[in-house]
């Protein structure tokens, strides 16, 4: 379970994020207007939402209601426009599907939050598939580690799911801990990422 060390649980070994994913920060004043589009995947129904920049917002309210309030409470002054899936979009579920990613032409996340926030999720990035690690090795890792509670808070607010790998992140005792979509959703990611 150490990060970036131990051997994954699974014979295909599966490559971090940061090889498929680039992850930009923006002002508030940058998400003015926001495509969103809902979206059958194998986690459930999913909500994504993106900028001309990246993918700014997935994940997987239990129903739309909750996907545009999260989307409003995110973005409280974007203009949102509910659209077909776009290109970008279209491959950001592709890949949530299992589809292999295309490390020549990565996938761009452009997302809101703080520079802690960032730092936190860009670590995300580097866990390999198929392993998991705690909050404390994060704040380990970050050389922070009296942090461990500000490294949860920050993962509890990653806007991205799967593709910036909350999900992987686990209590020091082995337990799920919390995740934004339901646990039953995490243990689901956690599973298909051992196959």
């Amino acid at each position: 379970m150490d990060l970036f060390g131990a051997a994954a649980s699974h014979d295909r070994p599966q490559p971090a994020h940061q090889q498929f994913v680039n992850l930009r920060t923006g002002t508030q004043a940058e998400f003015k207007a926001l495509t969103y589009a809902f979206a059958a995947t194998r986690f459930g129904e999913s909500c994504i939402a993106s900028t001309p920049r990246g993918i700014c917002s997935l994940g997987f309210p239990d129903h739309r209601d909750a996907g545009l309030q999260a989307l409003r409470a995110r973005f409280p002054a974007a203009r949102l426009r509910e659209g077909e899936l776009d290109g970008l979009q279209q491959q950001a579920l592709a890949i949530v599907e299992g589809a292999p990613p295309d490390e020549e032409w990565p996938l761009d996340v452009h997302v809101l939050g703080t520079d802690f926030q960032a730092a936190t999720w860009r670590l995300l990035l580097r866990i390999p598939g198929g392993q998991t690690t705690t909050y404390q090795q994060l704040a380990d890792r970050m050389g922070q580690p009296r942090a461990a509670q500000a490294v949860g808070n920050a993962v509890g607010a990653n806007p991205i799911a799967w593709l910036v790998p909350c999900h992987r992140v686990v209590r020091t005792d082995g337990k799920l801990g919390g995740f934004a979509w339901g646990l039953e959703c995490k243990r689901q990611m956690l599973l298909a990422e051992r196959l």
